[in-house]
């Protein structure tokens, strides 16, 4: 991947890892396990302070992609309809997205493919930590 920082494009770029520990992070002094993750780390927003909305991955995701408790959509319930996913909100606005996933709980079996211009399972999560 090239980005060039410098062009009028914009970029959206969420990355979640379940059960990331911030410390294995280049970028707050883990080492060089994510040199790509470390190299765009000065163009982006982070957020030090972030909280899950829920206890485990099905019911985190709700939150992140949809701005809604997991006890509102339902717990391990398809994702319904009248849910709006942030790839909904940005396809509608004329942004290009694309969704990578290696989890199966937040498949397309689950409804999380909708808005996507692009929604893959990766088999491998070095997609993630390599350049």
């Amino acid at each position: 991947m090239n980005i060039e920082w410098g062009s009028n494009m914009k970029y959206v770029i969420l990355l979640t890892i379940d059960t990331l520990r911030w410390d294995a992070l280049g970028c707050y002094g883990g080492g060089n396990l994510t040199p790509f993750i470390d190299s765009i780390q000065d163009h982006c927003i982070r957020f030090n302070q972030a909280h899950s909305s829920g206890p485990y991955t099905q019911a985190a995701f709700p939150g992140i992609l949809t701005s809604s408790y997991y006890l509102e959509y339902g717990r391990q319930k398809m994702l319904s309809e009248e849910r709006v996913l942030i790839s909904e909100v940005l396809n509608k606005s004329g942004i290009v997205s694309a969704g990578f996933h290696s989890n199966p709980y937040i498949s397309g079996y689950f409804g999380w493919n909708r808005g996507w211009d692009v929604f893959s399972l990766l088999s491998k999560i070095t997609f993630f930590l390599k350049k």
